[in-house]
């Protein structure tokens, strides 16, 4: 069990030590000439002078959103259309943040919030990274196959209803788990975050292993996280998601 206990730690020391030095990159390390990114054979952008590359990067998020299927993408959604109805396997093989980041972005740039509504089978880790970016994604098959494009539609955050204004109906998405919405209330994980770092930083970690009738019905890894909880009322359950 130190084995263990050494291996988590020192994952963790690299782990917060390399973002730390991405903020402290991002911060104070500028580009004050211009940089030439290659992307690929045919791409390629330049950063000017004094802008932090994290920074560009972001901003080619949003310029990238369905750049090639739509390419008028980002117009259409500063004049108002938030809402991108897509089908079946959307997101399928997303794995990169910068895929619901970039999306959330165009929309907040203007002060307008961006929802997803998709049908079945979606990619799991675009909607994971969605629900913990603040990004609004629904699984409506319903609505889908509704949908015609400029109908009007409405989504209220609180309970989740969608609504098709146009055609006059209203659907109940997919539900999400417990933890999952809670997640989504919050506006995200980075918003959880920032809101509970003050009061961890002024908490003493606490260690407190299982006793051996609750670790007799758990594995070695839950065991662990049984003991690396927070809230030390939480229970741990197998899928259970701890933020």
């Amino acid at each position: 069990m130190q084995q263990i206990l050494l291996a988590i730690g020192v994952l963790a020391g690299l782990g917060g030590g390399i973002t730390v030095l991405l903020l402290i990159a991002n911060r104070f390390l500028c580009n004050y000439g211009p940089c030439t990114i290659q992307i690929n054979d045919e791409e390629s952008f330049t950063i000017d002078g004094g802008v932090s590359l994290l920074d560009a990067l972001y901003e080619k998020w949003k310029e990238g959103a369905f750049r090639y299927l739509m390419p008028d993408f980002r117009k259409r959604v500063h004049a108002g259309e938030t809402f991108v109805i897509a089908g079946d396997r959307f997101a399928i093989g997303s794995s990169r943040e910068m895929s619901p980041a970039g999306l959330k972005a165009v929309a907040e740039e203007v002060g307008l919030r961006m929802v997803i509504v998709c049908a079945d089978n979606m990619g799991d880790i675009f909607r994971r990274n969605s629900l913990n970016l603040g990004l609004q994604v629904v699984q409506a098959p319903d609505a889908v196959a509704d949908a015609q494009d400029g109908d009007e539609f409405t989504y209220d955050p609180v309970s989740r209803k969608l609504s098709n204004e146009t055609r006059g109906k209203t659907y109940d998405p997919l539900p999400l788990t417990k933890k999952e919405d809670d997640i989504r209330r919050s506006g995200g994980i980075f918003v959880v975050g920032r809101r509970e770092f003050v009061e961890s930083a002024r908490r003493e970690p606490q260690i407190e292993w299982p006793d051996e009738a609750t670790a007799a019905n758990m594995t070695t890894t839950e065991q662990i996280v049984w003991a690396h909880r927070v809230h030390k009322d939480t229970a741990v359950e197998p899928g259970d998601q701890f933020v």
